[in-house]
């Protein structure tokens, strides 16, 4: 018995020479994150989303003691990167049951969406109801969701024939401008930086319609991940939220009319 105690004791010591691997870190290895402002992949980029984007990024992987590594791509091909695993984090995006099977949204707060409506429509709606009886002609990115209210109304313009559904941000703002459509709906931040691009700030208003509820918005994080790991960015994403960060980098770094969508 006491020989056998003692050969137990000499093999506990020796685990590691003999080549068992204490428990690595929850995240093993840099996350490789989804870097692009909207439309392309700039990395030279003076947007106020691309700074929230770079700052939010960076403080979030150090309070969760992770390295972050960015994989510059246009943001068309980002969830298709992180549904086939090549990529980890998907940064600044909107809940969507769709992402929701393949990825995990580490919420940062909530957004409401928004009509992008040109200057000149000739109705400035301010309800449903007012939305549905006029004739304005909506775009929107595919693969959106603003919750229930909003699907009702979209099924109504889709039924209409007033209702454009496009691949990606530059191509709903170049609908835009070309006046094929009256209005844009979605989160307005997310389209503030193509809209300067194409020289159509000046053009739109901002108009909340009361047509969507608020969903989440955070980073999506790929289910491939361990457990654990997953565990340790959605801490460091609450305590992100609880310290003010985010708040106060939104403030600082987005426009008023912009800011407006961010209700938590």
């Amino acid at each position: 018995m006491l020989r056998a105690s003692a050969l137990c004791a000499a093999l506990l010591i020796c685990a590691p020479r003999l080549g068992v691997a204490a428990p690595g870190p929850p995240c093993a290895g840099p996350l490789r994150v989804a870097m692009s402002s909207m439309p392309d992949a700039r990395q030279v980029d003076t947007t106020p989303a691309r700074h929230v984007l770079d700052a939010l990024v960076a403080e979030w992987g150090r309070r969760a003691r992770v390295e972050m590594a960015q994989q510059w791509m246009p943001r068309v091909r980002a969830f298709s990167e992180l549904r086939g695993g090549n990529v980890d984090v998907v940064p600044m995006a909107t809940r969507a049951s769709e992402r929701d099977a393949y990825a995990e949204l580490v919420v940062m707060g909530r957004m409401k969406a928004m009509l992008i409506l040109r200057k000149d429509a000739a109705r400035v709606p301010d309800s449903e109801a007012a939305m549905l009886a006029s004739d304005l002609r909506v775009i929107v990115v595919r693969s959106q969701e603003f919750g229930a209210r909003w699907a009702r109304i979209r099924a109504a313009l889709q039924q209409a024939g007033r209702l454009e559904i496009v691949g990606d941000h530059l191509a709903a703002v170049r609908m835009l401008k070309a006046h094929r459509a009256d209005a844009i709906f979605g989160p307005p931040v997310f389209f503030s930086p193509t809209l300067a691009d194409e020289g159509h700030v000046g053009m739109v208003r901002i108009v909340d319609a009361q047509l969507a509820e608020p969903t989440d918005e955070g980073f999506y994080v790929s289910r491939r991940l361990p457990k654990a790991c997953r565990a340790r960015l959605r801490d460091a994403g609450a305590e992100l939220r609880r310290s003010g960060f985010y708040r106060d980098l939104l403030t600082r770094e987005v426009a008023p009319d912009d800011r407006a969508a961010f209700v938590e």
